[in-house]
């Protein structure tokens, strides 16, 4: 999931940078100068933290839960731990007819932005 950063004034309409929240760590962050802040801390850079402040603790809560469960990792447990709840349930793999190589999006001689291309083409169809 990509993050854009703004300023917080009306004359700021262009993003000033993103973060990319994958492989990361977001949590509460109690003793700053931020009321109700949490922090963002990337897996190859734990000595930096990205800050952010909301206007109130509920705020705050609520943009790290959606954060978190917005994360390519998150999705995909998810995915997972539904797909093995139906296999049990019902005796076969819910995702088997939704194979990447049955439908011919996964190919390796490919590149990621023909990959792409090719799953938004099936998604048009």
């Amino acid at each position: 999931m990509v993050l854009f950063m703004k300023m917080s004034l009306p004359l700021f309409l262009q993003p000033i940078g993103l973060l990319v929240v994958e492989q990361c760590r977001i949590q509460m962050e109690l003793y700053t100068e931020l009321p109700n802040a949490f922090s963002i801390t990337f897996a190859n850079d734990f000595e930096k933290r990205h800050y952010f402040g909301c206007q109130t603790q509920k705020q705050a809560e609520d943009w790290i839960s959606c954060l978190k469960s917005c994360s390519y990792e998150h999705q995909r447990t998810m995915l997972k731990e539904l797909q093995e709840q139906l296999l049990k349930r019902t005796g076969r793999d819910p995702l088997s007819a939704f194979s990447a190589i049955k439908w011919g999006v996964y190919k390796p001689n490919l590149n990621l932005s023909e990959r792409i291309s090719r799953l938004a083409n099936l998604h048009l169809q």
